[in-house]
């Protein structure tokens, strides 16, 4: 019979690491012009330029992680020219790295745009938000930037930051049943739902592709990785413990490399992780890392490499969303290269959090989202071979769907549609086939979904070349 395209999960959860780096803002050439700082007094050259060079001092200072005092040098900065935008981010920065966030954002929130109206003000006071977690201020900030600014050369990297801010907002995080949250941030990273290995599955096979053809890719790369993969299970005490196997088919996590950075599907990622599970727990995980620096396309250290795994990891194991804490592992990004040097005692209590509940219960979380509901509907009935009703829950799980999860409901729909059309090839209906295939391979290429889009098109140019017969169908047979 005609093979039909299946997802074999009940909707699986397609999480990422966005590490992207923020580095202390340094001063730029200096414009000897006056400006109007803040409740409009006007600042002399003299004490603009002295400004300009005590927070290139505290920038020095900050670089040597000397915080206190180089928010010493900040602040006086700042008492010479309220308005010198970079000693009030790298203030800002210095505070969080204090353990001082809240200072730190009170700081940030007396930044006021410079006359000249500058895009990288906005860029860089957008970012510095979302690095300590106010993403409302992040997004007003960033949304300026790319209204404003669209010619500037940063405009991918403020895109994809929007998509990743807007993504760990979203929705309302789960009420505590009793868990001190100070400890653990579950009712957060899982608030759309989860899924996690079940107990029986420890050890986690784990296959580590070794790209030699990759011009960047180092030998040492797999076992910095493994590192990683060793750190989450001692820090658990054997919550989760790894094996490794030479082989992707009998493996659980399957660890692949790119040094194209268009495969990754947000502008800003370093990695990258797909997880399928269901009810009954997690049944494969994806990741890939990416082995260059987006900024100039130089090998990655070892030490980023690392962090990118670890997130990546986490998510592998079931955190499926994100800190809100930038000092944990599990923070959406990590600043000025000053990455994570192990994984936090709140990571792991989470992982404890999550691991303490039973599969289908944690898995239940997601059908408090009606559209995740919708869509969980819709893929059993496209894995029970019935695209019709599968399309119409789709197409409803669409409507209700938030922002940032559209283009994954629209792949579903997309291989509703590309199922529809091969049972109405069966039947002979070529013309309503084809139209159900190009809808098909528009959805398909909204949702990056490279697999599917492939099969449709597979199946497309087959329908234009030679229109099969019904009582031959393997002619038409699709491998999976």
């Amino acid at each position: 019979m005609t093979a039909l395209w299946r997802r074999h999960v009940l909707i699986p959860f397609v999480v990422c690491a966005t590490a992207f780096v923020l580095s202390c803002v340094s001063a730029t050439a200096f414009d000897v012009s006056p400006t109007v700082a803040k409740d409009g007094l006007m600042v002399s050259d003299e004490d603009r330029y002295r400004a300009y060079q005590v927070g290139r001092t505290g920038t020095e200072l900050y670089k040597a992680g000397q915080y206190e005092a180089a928010c010493e040098k900040f602040k006086e900065a700042l008492q010479l020219d309220p308005a010198e935008t970079n000693s009030r981010i790298n203030m800002t920065m210095s505070l969080f790295r204090l353990g001082k966030t809240a200072e730190g954002l009170a700081c940030l929130d007396q930044a006021r745009p410079p006359a000249d109206n500058n895009p990288t003000y906005w860029f860089n006071v957008g970012v510095t938000y979302g690095m300590l977690g106010s993403f409302s201020n992040a997004l007003k900030n960033l949304n300026y930037f790319i209204e404003h600014f669209p010619d500037d050369s940063r405009i991918k990297e403020a895109v994809g930051l929007v998509q990743s801010f807007t993504g760990a907002s979203a929705g309302t995080p789960l009420k505590s049943d009793g868990a001190d949250e100070k400890d653990n941030y579950f009712n957060i990273a899982c608030k759309d739902g989860a899924t996690r290995w079940a107990d029986n599955s420890m050890p986690l096979k784990v296959h580590i592709s070794g790209e030699r053809k990759l011009k960047g890719f180092n030998p040492e790369f797999v076992q910095v990785v493994k590192s990683a993969f060793d750190e989450w299970s001692t820090a658990s005490g054997g919550v989760v413990s790894f094996e490794y196997t030479g082989s992707s088919k009998n493996a659980g996590i399957n660890v692949a490399w790119t040094e194209s950075p268009g495969d990754l599907p947000n502008p800003v990622e370093s990695g990258h992780c797909k997880v399928s599970g269901n009810e009954k727990g997690t049944s494969v995980a994806d990741i890939i890392l990416l082995i260059v620096n987006r900024s100039d396309g130089s090998v990655v250290s070892t030490a980023k490499l690392k962090y990118t795994a670890s997130h990546e990891i986490g998510h592998a194991l079931g955190i499926a969303g994100h800190s809100p804490d930038a000092r944990d592992v599990m923070f959406l990004g990590a600043i000025d290269n000053n990455f994570p040097d192990k994984i936090s005692v709140r990571d792991i209590e989470t992982l404890k959090r999550i691991y303490s509940t039973p599969t289908d219960k944690l898995f239940a979380i997601s059908a408090q989202n009606a559209w995740v509901a919708a869509a969980n509907k819709g893929v059993a009935e496209l894995n029970s071979g019935k695209p019709d009703g599968a399309a119409s829950l789709f197409e409803e799980a669409l409507r209700l769907t938030p922002e940032d999860k559209r283009n994954y409901v629209k792949g579903l729909l997309g291989l509703a549609f590309y199922n529809k059309a091969l049972l109405l090839i069966r039947k002979r209906e070529m013309d309503a086939a084809r139209e159900l295939l190009n809808k098909s391979c528009e959805l398909l290429q909204v949702a990056e979904d490279k697999k599917g889009l492939n099969k449709a098109r597979q199946a497309y140019k087959l329908l234009d070349a030679s229109p099969p017969d019904p009582s031959r169908p393997a002619s038409f047979q699709l491998s999976r």
